[in-house]
Formats: C-alpha cells, sequence, structure tokens
C-alpha cells in the first residue's frame, strides 16, 4: 500500500522485478530456482551492488515473499 505496484515477470530462467511508484519506476533482473513449493530469487542490489538472495513459496496462483503476495495475472 501506498509504495506502487510490484510485478514479477519470469522466463525459464530469469526474473524481472519492477515497482512502479508516482516518482520513479524501479527495475532488477536476476535469476531463479525452483524447487515446488519454494522458489529462490537471486540479484545484485542496485543500491549496494552486492548479490541478494530471497526465498518465497507459491502456493495455486499466489508467491508469497515475506509480507508480499503476489497473484498470478
Amino acid at each position: 500500500e501506498g509504495e506502487g505496484v510490484r510485478t514479477l515477470v519470469f522466463n525459464k530462467t530469469e526474473f524481472l522485478y519492477t515497482l512502479q511508484s508516482k516518482e520513479e519506476t524501479e527495475s532488477v533482473k536476476g535469476t531463479y530456482t525452483y524447487n515446488p513449493p519454494l522458489i529462490t530469487l537471486t540479484s545484485k542490489n542496485p543500491k549496494t551492488n552486492k548479490e541478494e538472495t530471497m526465498t518465497g513459496s507459491i502456493n495455486k496462483n499466489k508467491l508469497s515473499i515475506g509480507e508480499i503476495v503476489y497473484t498470478k495475472q
């Protein structure tokens, strides 16, 4: 809420994360592995240039990463 619209797009081995707010659009590309139901996203933080890893869980058409839940479109 209030942060903007978050989008995750997946292809065969990579993902693109976009956060679009009123002020700016931030995009991050990375790779992922999927071992049902867990998904691991790896990318470089654009601010620190360090590699970061996030783990989420997929249940039907929902992807949960921490407190954020994405719904498949």
